[in-house]
């Protein structure tokens, strides 16, 4: 299935936020809400003040979308937030979604964005044994499995009944993997490098996935 315009547009964000919040509270602004650990928690000797310090901003300059619009203060200080904000094509993701839509209240739906992308990586990263790897570095061909596998799991597919809690809620998640993708590969066809060509071809590759139903 080639990658159209039209598919990186994900389905209304009044469906989106509703699906969300049938599925995940964990995403939600209040304070007390308790979160539900779709990716297997990995131990860190920091409070959650120290946490939220410990996220790097300085690579996000004075006029970036995700600074001015208060994204980056409204993410929770946890694990998934610190993934979030130091991979590159999530907060892409989440800028370009920014750009295009100027309601402050849409600053929620793309900090959904980059936690559900954030969560998908963290997956991976266990599938493959490796807490180093990267969005960008997922996003190919032969990680389809693994990056299947991720969606099922952050959208509560339940193996026994071959169903999930929120169907839209999957199909949701592919399509935001779909749109993680057209920004990588807009990154790489930008740099105008010879050496990227391969990368560029993944990419286009890439495009064929399809989130499972």
């Amino acid at each position: 299935m080639e990658f159209t315009s039209s598919d990186s547009e994900i389905i209304s964000e009044t469906e989106y936020e509703a699906s969300e919040h049938e599925l995940d509270d964990t995403e939600g602004d209040s304070e007390g809400d308790v979160e539900i650990p779709f990716v297997t928690p990995i131990e860190i000797n920091l409070d959650n003040n120290e946490l939220h310090q410990a996220i790097p901003t300085g690579a996000f300059g004075p006029n970036d979308p995700l600074k001015i619009s208060g994204l980056l203060d409204k993410l929770r200080a946890d694990k998934i937030s610190l993934t979030a904000k130091r991979d590159k094509i999530t907060c892409e993701v989440a800028r370009r979604y920014l750009k295009s839509h100027k309601e402050k209240h849409l600053v929620t739906v793309a900090k959904r964005y980059m936690r559900r992308l954030a969560r998908i990586l963290e997956q991976v990263r266990q599938y493959e044994g490796n807490s180093k790897l990267s969005l960008e570095e997922i996003l190919k061909p032969s990680q389809f499995k693994n990056l299947i596998q991720a969606t099922k799991s952050v959208s509560g597919y339940e193996t026994e009944s071959d169903t999930y809690k929120s169907p839209s809620f999957a199909l949701q998640t592919g399509t935001l993997l779909k749109r993680a993708i057209q920004a990588a590969l807009s990154i790489e066809i930008q740099r105008d490098n010879p050496s990227n060509e391969k990368r560029i071809k993944l990419l286009r590759s890439a495009q064929q996935f399809d989130p499972p139903n």
